[in-house]
């Protein structure tokens, strides 16, 4: 894509230039990289809970004793 040649870079004005022109480069191509990526997740997001009765009927287990309700909320959400 470039062709680099082997001159050098002599003056200072033309390094700051250049430093300055690389840090432009890297942040353009880091907001194309973010943006694409985010329009690629948030495309799949999809909410598993719908309903407010429905989080209810999930969460309310995790607060009984036995200890196996918060186990069991987890793996409804796909954590374990």
């Amino acid at each position: 894509m470039f062709i680099f040649t082997e001159e050098r870079v002599v003056s200072n004005l033309s390094r700051v230039v250049v430093i300055i022109w690389c840090f432009v480069v890297l942040i353009l191509t880091q907001s194309c990289t973010v943006s694409l990526t985010s329009l690629l997740t948030v495309q799949k997001l999809q909410p598993k809970i719908t309903d407010v009765n429905k989080l209810t009927d999930v969460i309310a287990p995790t607060f009984q004793t036995g200890g196996s309700g918060f186990v069991s909320s987890l793996s409804y959400f796909s954590f374990c």
